[in-house]
């Protein structure tokens, strides 16, 4: 998710500023600032979801005695309520 902020370009680059305006800024203030901004946060969230199912799957219904097609529900239901659907909101208003 700020994997944005942690990428520098050298100061004579137009990369730098479209980086900074488009995404490194916009991802962390207000994802709502540009298309692109948007778009990382819902990768952000779309894989998050991803790994949720996956170790909910994997690791956490293990050893529980259910058939395989409820463990997939389950920790399908679990990834898409639990996702961190707190990274589209703006912390611009918070400061």
């Amino acid at each position: 998710m700020f994997i944005p902020n942690l990428i520098h370009f050298e100061s004579n680059i137009k990369l730098r500023d479209w980086w900074y305006k488009n995404l490194a800024n916009a991802v962390s203030y207000n994802p709502f600032d540009s298309i692109y901004a948007v778009i990382w946060v819902t990768i952000s969230v779309i894989i998050t979801a991803f790994f949720i199912y996956l170790f909910n799957l994997k690791i956490s219904f293990r050893k529980i005695d259910l058939e395989e097609s409820i463990k997939k529900k389950l920790a399908l239901s679990l990834a898409v309520f639990t996702s961190p659907y707190l990274f589209y909101m703006p912390t611009m208003w918070f400061f």
